[in-house]
């Protein structure tokens, strides 16, 4: 069969056997070609079956690599990689890892080390463990292929790798690392004038700065971003790049750029009527109007994007612009509408079984229905949120202890199967004893030796079982003991997040309330320049105007709104704990507790510094303080 008839079987080949499918193994058909053109047809299929299909093309990769086994066929490099493949896509990557690896062990074996093929599986073993998290295992298999294709000259994979690299550290969080490997590679696309690949790179390394918190130089890659891609007259690009610019001026509080970035990448996909990405840019520019407060265009505009994701099923950017508008139609206090958005995201996450958009979803409508004072329902759907919180946490747990509870009961079944031979065995040499009657001496006690042997190795695997059993229980241990660090972090975490947030808010409060002295201290220099005026209508309509806003009383019951919304338990803690202090006494910690001046206390309460001086002195023995206690501190203790 010369070359051109191979080619043209192989090609009916796959598309016959794409139409019948396996169903107990390779159809017969195939089974008439010659041995080498049955493994070519084998990865052929395998490798056109791959993103669609991957269950058929691990089907037809495994068959192939059991063709190969046992020979020096450099093919079974290909026929480990497509397996590997089809296990990635399929999310197994404890599978696709251990293909990865054997594909890396065939090249070793067929090309040598210094070759592109080893590299590249290394590459891919170092990707899975990025992709799962384990980065220190990612760096050390890109680092490797890393030396290897720099002694071979690979530069474009070389520099491919180096960005890996970056993003590794990216993810790790580890921003200068990041920065210096993406800063090497953009140095390369900038030489080699690569266009696209220098826009590609200027955006991570303005993602690295915009997730380090470092706008300025951000700002400056993604404009650099920008004009490669404007460049490249890629509009598809160029639409992307203005998107990311505006999410950056977004993130600045810059809502008039952002809003113009937004509406030029929405432009540009309009142009090229690409209904998705118009629907995305829409999503964005909802967000940029609701910080505008502007909820009326941010709902229109989420409105219409639903309609196209609804239409075209993407499932996930549904669930989104349902919370999206549920957190609008809050922000207008619209609490009928908000709670139908937020339920109806939540639905749709329970139908693509989305945890992480069910927990967001539950998340606002805690938050809405303690707005409203239900706070049943609120507790009812904060206890929901936090038990997805630790599923995700949990799920990467819970796969690979599958993985192990897999490998375990495999095991379980190779020495059932053991087992079962030996008694076979057993059962065949009575049947022999009883058929023969009578044999010599000698034989018998061979006999005996031999059942005596088989005993002895079934003791030794029941042993090894035991053994492995044991270590099984000692991993799980060991995993426990790391869940129970990770849970301790992630509450360390989230208190530290807690505390950020109370500053900062503790810091508003603190400028509005001083904006408030400033405006008293103004008010009382005008009330003594208008006593000094001639009186008349006009000047007492004034007097009585100022003396209106400098209110002492209203002023309090302001401050005191705004200081409980901020800590809720201050005032009862206080209160159940000294029921003996005045209301001046009261107000005075409120205003210690934000760490407010003497001089800023004493414009606020209408009194002198030394008089605020003595009324500290006075709370401090209400208190029962010590005198190296330190009363704001104190004070703090009581949220």
């Amino acid at each position: 069969m010369n070359k051109q008839t191979s080619v043209v079987v192989i090609f009916v080949l796959l598309l016959f056997l794409k139409a019948t499918a396996f169903a107990d193994g390779i159809d017969k058909n195939y089974l008439q070609l010659p041995l080498s053109q049955r493994i070519d047809t084998l990865l052929a299929i395998s490798d056109y079956l791959i993103s669609g299909n991957p269950d058929s093309s691990l089907l037809y990769s495994s068959a192939a690599i059991d063709l190969l086994k046992n020979t020096s066929d450099e093919r079974v490099t290909s026929a480990y990689k497509l397996s590997a493949d089809a296990w990635y896509y399929l999310n197994d990557f404890e599978k696709a890892i251990n293909c990865y690896e054997a594909s890396a062990d065939a090249a070793l074996k067929s090309f040598g080390r210094n070759s592109l093929e080893y590299a590249s599986r290394i590459n891919d073993v170092g990707y899975c463990y990025y992709v799962i998290g384990i980065y220190d295992m990612a760096l050390s298999h890109y680092h490797n292929a890393l030396e290897i294709l720099e002694d071979i000259g690979a530069y474009d994979e070389y520099i491919t790798t180096i960005s890996n690299i970056g993003t590794v550290h990216f993810n790790n969080g580890s921003y200068e690392k990041a920065i210096k490997y993406y800063e090497e590679t953009l140095e390369y696309d900038i030489a080699e004038g690569h266009d696209y690949e220098a826009s590609v790179t200027e955006n991570n390394i303005g993602k690295v700065y915009q997730a380090w918190g470092k706008h300025a130089p951000a700002l400056e890659h993604f404009k650099n971003s920008l004009d490669y891609a404007v460049q490249t007259e890629d509009k598809a690009l160029e639409a992307i790049r203005l998107s990311n610019l505006g999410m950056l001026y977004l993130d600045m509080g810059k809502s008039d750029m952002a809003l113009s970035m937004l509406n030029r990448a929405l432009y540009l996909d309009s142009l090229r009527n690409n209904e998705l990405k118009v629907a995305i840019r829409k999503s964005e520019l909802s967000r940029i109007f609701a910080g505008s407060k502007d909820y009326e265009n941010a709902i229109n505009l989420s409105c219409d994007a639903l309609k196209f994701f609804k239409k075209a099923g993407i499932s996930e950017s549904v669930v989104i612009v349902y919370i999206d508008l549920g957190r609008y139609y809050k922000s207008l206090g619209e609490f009928e509408k908000s709670a139908e958005n937020y339920k109806k995201g939540a639905r749709e996450a329970v139908r693509i079984t989305s945890n992480k958009m069910l927990m967001d979803a539950y998340n606002g409508l805690s938050e809405l229905f303690q707005l409203y004072g239900d706070y049943k329902q609120a507790f009812m759907y904060q206890r929901q949120a936090d038990s997805l919180n630790k599923l995700l946490f949990n799920e990467q747990s819970y796969k690979q202890l599958a993985n192990f509870e897999i490998k375990y009961h495999t095991r379980e079944t190779e020495l059932e199967n053991v087992l079962l031979k030996n008694e076979i065995e057993k059962r065949r040499i009575r049947v022999i004893l009883l058929s023969i009657g009578v044999l010599s001496l000698i034989i018998i006690i061979g006999l005996l030796i031999r059942v005596n042997t088989l005993n002895r190795r079934s003791l030794k695997q029941q042993l090894q079982v035991a053994e492995y059993e044991k270590a099984e229980k000692e991993r799980e241990r060991a995993h426990y003991e790391d869940k129970v660090f990770a849970e301790k972090q992630i509450n360390r975490l989230q208190r530290e997040k807690y505390d950020t947030e109370i500053a900062h808010k503790n810091q508003l409060l603190v400028n509005s309330t001083v904006g408030l002295v400033q405006k008293n201290d103004v008010l009382s220099q005008l009330k003594e320049k208008v006593k000094s005026l001639p009186s008349d209508d006009h000047t007492k309509e004034i007097f009585e105007l100022i003396r209106d806003n400098i209110d002492q009383d209203q002023n309090w019951k302001k401050f005191r709104v705004e200081f409980t919304s901020i800590h809720p338990r201050f005032f009862d803690n206080l209160t159940a704990k000294f029921p003996d202090l005045s209301d001046n006494n009261i107000q005075l910690c409120a205003y210690l507790r934000i760490n407010l001046s003497s001089k800023e206390v004493a414009n606020l309460m209408s009194i002198s510094v030394s008089s605020v001086n003595k009324n500290r002195q006075r709370l401090r023995k209400k208190l029962q303080l010590e005198a190296e206690t330190n009363l704001s501190e104190f004070l703090a203790t009581l949220d």
